[in-house]
């Protein structure tokens, strides 16, 4: 057994929440019992994985709530009912961990076998990887990712630099820095219509591998992390559901 106050400041040791972007809700949400046996680790709260989640305490990705409440809509209402009815706690360590120097882009560097060069941060992992082809990399990122689709946008040949950002990254003016810092391949999640033409007119390469698929590796991590300080703790990830599927018309 480990108290509450513990875990969440072993969290916030490796996820600090000065780490934070200001506008993000990262820390505790709800308060629960102060005696934890098992830590549940979701990257997404919702209703399924709030349910799913039997620890005593829940630590998410994803926060629960974004903005100060004026109205709980119905289902809010229900996630919170849950979590007190269960006397749970939950706290969310998304961009602290996001950004931590072994968060979640870090773990993506990892298991894509990122070497990382002098440039590379936190927010944008850079540097290069064993494959000699863009397929090649393509294959070994639907491997290891564990990725059913991936969108691609351009065909830079020979992967060159890379650049990682775990998520959603495929925002205009980091594909433009990307170009500028003679990165010709970004790989990221939740690409969007006039970014994918903006990346075409630029000449970057954009491997879309998926907002969860890309996370993953920091939540797994994150799990072993905290057991690796608290060998006393039962801790179980809960899989996130994919939010789709797909279906193709064929004439």
């Amino acid at each position: 057994m480990v108290r509450r106050d513990d875990i969440i400041s072993s969290i916030e040791g490796l996820a600090p929440l000065e780490g934070a972007e200001q506008w993000d809700n990262c820390g505790v949400h709800v308060r629960g019992a102060e005696e934890v046996r098992r830590l549940s680790v979701l990257l997404d709260p919702t209703l399924r994985g709030i349910k799913a989640a039997k620890g005593e305490f829940i630590l998410s990705h994803h926060p629960l709530f974004f903005s100060p409440i004026k109205f709980l809509s119905d289902d809010t209402r229900e996630k919170v009912r849950e979590l007190i009815t269960r006397n749970q706690t939950f706290y969310a360590a998304h961009t602290s961990l996001d950004f931590a120097p072994e968060g979640v882009s870090w773990a993506l560097a990892r298991r894509l076998s990122l070497s990382e060069d002098a440039d590379s941060t936190p927010r944008l992992r850079t540097g290069t990887v064993p494959c000699e082809t863009l397929d090649e990399f393509i294959a070994t990122i639907g491997t290891a990712l564990g990725a059913d689709a991936i969108r691609v946008v351009g065909d830079g040949g020979l992967p060159g630099r890379v650049g990682l950002i775990p998520g959603s990254g495929f925002h205009e003016d980091v594909i433009a820095e990307c170009r500028a810092r003679g990165i010709s391949v970004l790989v990221s999640g939740d690409l969007k219509h006039h970014a994918a033409l903006a990346a075409a007119d630029m000449g970057v390469t954009l491997i879309d591998a998926g907002h969860r698929e890309t996370e993953m590796p920091g939540i797994e991590l994150v799990a072993q992390q905290l057991h690796a300080l608290h060998t006393s703790l039962a801790i179980d990830v809960v899989e996130p559901a994919r939010p789709w599927h797909y279906r193709f018309h064929v004439d």
